[in-house]
């Protein structure tokens, strides 16, 4: 696949087989992140990966997913849900280009996916409190 052909075609998916992601293409992903360009190369995202069953069940009631788009797409437990999440993490006193550097990153990571066949959705939309 070609970048044009990827940047044209690769779209938000929002429910999942259930089947586990290889490790070795959330390794890529995250590389794929870590290489992207970043602000000044202050490098200053850090990378979570979430992938424990009982750890995921546990964040994803703090997920919102797109409840605007229609008809409505949102997974549940246990048959369309994800089964793991890549926190994209930073100081809080990070330089105020984090956000451009973020979005830099997990749009390296949605493309790795789409390449590999794997489907995913950048959420913004989390319960941060709980979560920390």
């Amino acid at each position: 696949m070609n970048i044009q052909e990827a940047l044209k075609n690769r779209r938000t998916v929002r429910l999942y087989q259930q089947k586990n992601v290889p490790d070795s293409d959330l390794a890529d992903m995250i590389d794929a992140a870590r290489v992207t360009s970043c602000a000044s190369n202050l490098q200053q995202l850090r990378y979570i990966v979430i992938r424990d069953a009982k750890l995921v069940k546990e964040i994803f009631p703090l997920t919102a997913w797109a409840n605007l788009v229609q008809p409505r797409r949102t997974p549940e437990w246990g048959i369309t849900a994800p089964r793991c999440f890549i926190a994209v993490i930073a100081s809080a006193t990070a330089n105020q280009v984090i956000y451009a550097d973020a979005g830099a990153a997990i749009q390296s990571m949605q493309l790795m996916a789409w390449s590999k066949g794997l489907g995913c959705c950048w959420l913004g939309s989390i319960q941060r409190d709980q979560l920390k």
